[in-house]
This record gives C-alpha cells, structure tokens and sequence, in this order.
C-alpha cells in the first residue's frame, strides 16, 4: 500500500512539474517576450534540471522521474529558446554564447558521471538543492525590486506549489533521499512566495 501511494505521488508530482512550464510558455507566446523571469532563474532552471537527470539515472530514482525528468529539462530549454527568440539580435547573440557553453559543459560531464555513478550522482542530488535555492531566490528578488510579476503566469506557480506538496509528501512516505525531500520543500516553499508577491504587486499594478 505504501509503496503504491509514493509510486503515484511519483509520477503525479513529475507530471505536474512537467505541466507547469506549459503555462508560462503560453504566455511568452502572447506577450512576445521572455524578460519576465530572471536571466538567474533561467541558467539556474537549466542547470538545475540537468542535474536532477544525473541525480535521477546515476541513483536509479523512481521511473516517474527518469520518464519525466527528461521532459520537464526540455520544456525549461523551451523557455530558454524564447527568451533569446524574443530578445534584440545583440542581446540574443551573448546569451546565446553563454548558454551554449553551459551545456557544453554539462555534456562534459557525462563521462564523468558515468564513471562515477553513485558519487557523482550524490553530487548532482545536493546541487539541485543549491541551484534550486540559487535560481528561485533571484526570480523572487526581480519582482520584488521591479514591484511587478506583470509575465510571469499564476498558474505556473500554482502547479509548481502542488507539484512541490505532492513530491515532499512521497518522499517522506517513501524514505527517498535527503536532497529530494529538501529539493521539494524548497519549491513548495519560493512558491508560497510567489504567490505572495502576486498578491501584493498584482492588486498594486491593477491600481
């Protein structure tokens, strides 16, 4: 029974989180920009699903998270992808060199890691932890400093907060590891904040 309630809340939450990128992809679309969410947000996203899909294959998590964990880094490139789309050409072209570096640098790492399943695998667990931190807190810090969430979708806040519940509640049932349990609070936790400053910024703007 219990193993059957950490398998769905598995596959629920990484489906979820999956889903939430959907939103602000839509939106990207509508206003025909990128600049909502902070350049950190973005390089910390990336880098932090990347290192999740290390995390999840080299420790041999759940099939929940090898099926989807994949799905949700390439919807965080579609985000990528738009922000450089709808960014000057001068601007397009120096992110463009950056990000292309950065996963330069991530495809290094698999030998590597392949090599070092369980170590590196540990590694990777702890840096979503640290990324997850490093790439929320600037995107909380961007509203706060500009007063304004004006393209940056409710919903996907919404699915990331329930995303979040959900993945702590299995991992706790389930006794997964450390750096998930704390990976899952971290969400639940910047999304509370999130929807905090769209409580307060979104009734200031509407003003």
């Amino acid at each position: 029974m219990v193993n059957n309630i950490v398998i769905l809340c598995a596959w629920v939450s990484q489906i979820a989180y999956a889903l939430c990128f959907l939103p602000q992809i839509v939106t990207n679309y509508r206003v025909k920009s990128g600049n909502a969410m902070s350049e950190l947000f973005l390089v910390g996203y990336l880098n932090l699903h990347a290192a999740t899909l290390f995390y999840v294959f080299l420790l041999n998590l759940p099939l929940a998270y090898k099926m989807c964990v994949p799905m949700q880094l390439a919807l965080v490139l579609a985000l990528v992808i738009q922000r450089l789309w709808y960014a000057s050409a001068s601007e397009a072209k120096q992110l463009g060199v950056v990000y292309l570096a950065n996963l330069a640098g991530l495809v290094a790492l698999i030998p590597y890691g392949s090599n070092n399943p369980v170590s590196f695998g540990n590694i990777a667990g702890w840096g979503t932890v640290t990324l997850g931190f490093l790439s929320q807190a600037p995107q909380a810090i961007k509203i706060w400093r500009e007063r304004s969430v004006a393209g940056f979708d409710k919903i996907f806040v919404y699915v990331l907060l329930f995303a979040g519940a959900i993945e702590f509640c299995g991992a706790v049932i389930g006794g997964l590891p450390l750096q998930t349990k704390l990976s899952s609070s971290r969400v639940v936790s910047f999304s509370l904040i999130f929807l905090w400053q769209f409580k307060q910024f979104f009734k200031r703007h509407a003003r």
